[in-house]
């Protein structure tokens, strides 16, 4: 259900009263071990009693079907259809780092990097590693490989620290393939208002209207942060030459290749405006894109 139907299932499952019972059995599911407390839990138990010994899933045989489970439910928080791919994850372990970083590093490191969801483990890893008091060095060797750059010793290298244009362009391109909204400015409707699946732009096959009167305001209005008149080839561009079977690497090169350094900044600052991100990270980033574009430049005039 929360795949189907995210927009009403969403706020009731993150509820706070709600998101406690879930965020409790899905460690036990994740530990593979639902006739335990989890490891970090504090503060009272949110389902009773806090550990059932005479669940069927508490049988050792069923330990794979527990993590595999779990795992495919942070898969679809995270990354499922309409999530917004950045939010949607952080709300719903906000407040419970502790258990979910020891949970999710013990399923890190037993499931198979090829699952699906092996990547998802690892990206709640990252960001619960520090609130659980945890030395990066302790992190299991595989996962430790898999949870990107030290926060200490990152630079000033979007390459390196994993806030690239490429990546960022693809991480919006990958949220608009799963959105099932309409992207006109200013626009709030669904398909489930509609009842009918929204056409995507008949050009760059990306974007998706609830009708034409949106799309022609996209295209040239005023109202539009950034009118898809000018993005839709740049779009058509890029994935002439990329795709989103590529590895992160391969995507990276196909676009410093395919396009200009200014076509790059103008994807990057509109992946940046879309709904991936807070207004705080919004803001970091367009800092970020103004200190790259004045790096640049200042490189440009002084050849």
């Amino acid at each position: 259900m929360l795949n189907l139907a995210r927009p009403y299932t969403f706020p009731h499952l993150v509820d706070d009263a709600r998101r406690a019972k879930v965020v409790y059995i899905i460690c036990q599911l994740l530990h593979g071990n639902p006739a335990m407390i989890p490891t970090g839990w504090e503060g009272a138990f949110p389902v009773s009693p806090p550990v059932d010994f005479d669940s069927p899933l508490s049988a050792p045989d069923q330990e794979r079907l527990q993590l595999h489970a779990a795992t495919d439910f942070l898969g679809i928080v995270a990354t499922g259809l309409d999530a917004r791919i950045v939010q949607d994850l952080g709300i719903f372990y906000r407040g419970y780092e502790k258990p979910l970083f020891h949970a999710t590093h013990s399923a890190a490191a037993r499931i198979d990097t090829r699952h699906g969801g092996y990547q998802t483990l690892c990206q709640v890893v990252s960001s619960t590693y520090d609130f659980a008091g945890v030395d990066r060095s302790r992190l299991n060797p595989r996962v430790l490989a898999s949870v990107g750059p030290d926060r200490d010793t990152q630079t000033e290298d979007p390459e390196k620290d994993g806030n690239s244009m490429p990546g960022v362009t693809r991480a919006y391109l990958s949220q608009l393939a799963r959105a099932r909204t309409c992207s006109g400015p200013n626009c709030t409707k669904t398909i489930y208002e509609e009842g009918r699946p929204f056409p995507v732009c008949s050009r760059c096959k990306t974007v998706r209207y609830c009708g034409p009167e949106c799309q022609k305001r996209d295209w040239s209005s005023a109202q539009a942060p950034h009118r898809h008149k000018d993005i839709c080839p740049l779009l058509r561009q890029l994935l002439a030459e990329a795709n989103p079977t590529m590895t992160n690497e391969q995507w990276a090169k196909a676009f410093v290749h395919t396009l200009d350094i200014e076509a790059q900044w103008k994807l990057f600052e509109w992946a940046i405006d879309g709904p991936l991100f807070s207004e705080e990270s919004k803001r970091r980033m367009k800092q970020f894109l103004q200190r790259m574009v004045s790096m640049v430049r200042r490189l440009c005039m002084s050849k």
